[in-house]
C-alpha cells in the first residue's frame, strides 16, 4: 500500500522569474501539473528565464488537491490589490499562505530538472 499513487499533490516547485515575479507548479504521482504563474499559459522562454527555484515536498496529511489548489487560487484573484505591490511574487506569498505551506522548508532545485 505504500508505493501507492496519490491524487494529492506532493510537490511544488517556486521559481524566481524576472524581478519580481515568482512562478509555481504543483505535481501528483500521477504526473498531474498546474502551473500558477502571473501569466497565464507561460511560454518557453519564460521558463528559460526561471532562476533561484526552491522543490517544496507536501506531506500527504495535507491532502493538497488541485480541486482545492484552484478555489485558493480563486480566493487570492479576488484580494484587492495595488498596481504597486501586486506582482507574481504577492500572489505567490498568499497562494502560499492560503494552503498552509509557508512553514514548509524548500530544498534548491536545479532549473534543468524541470519539464516544462
Amino acid at each position: 500500500m505504500a508505493n501507492q499513487k496519490s491524487p494529492f499533490v506532493h510537490t511544488m516547485i517556486k521559481c524566481q522569474r524576472g524581478h519580481n515575479y515568482e512562478d509555481l507548479i504543483y505535481y501528483n504521482d500521477f504526473g498531474k501539473r498546474f502551473r500558477v504563474s502571473y501569466l497565464r499559459d507561460v511560454p518557453q522562454k519564460y521558463i528559460d528565464d526561471y532562476y533561484n527555484c526552491d522543490l517544496v515536498n507536501i506531506p500527504s496529511k495535507f491532502q493538497l488537491s488541485f480541486d482545492l489548489l484552484e478555489e485558493k487560487i480563486d480566493i487570492v484573484k479576488k484580494t484587492p490589490y495595488s498596481s504597486i505591490s501586486n506582482n507574481g511574487s504577492h500572489n505567490s506569498k498568499e497562494l502560499i499562505k492560503q494552503l498552509g505551506l509557508q512553514n514548509l522548508t524548500p530544498t534548491k532545485f536545479d532549473k534543468k530538472n524541470l519539464i516544462s
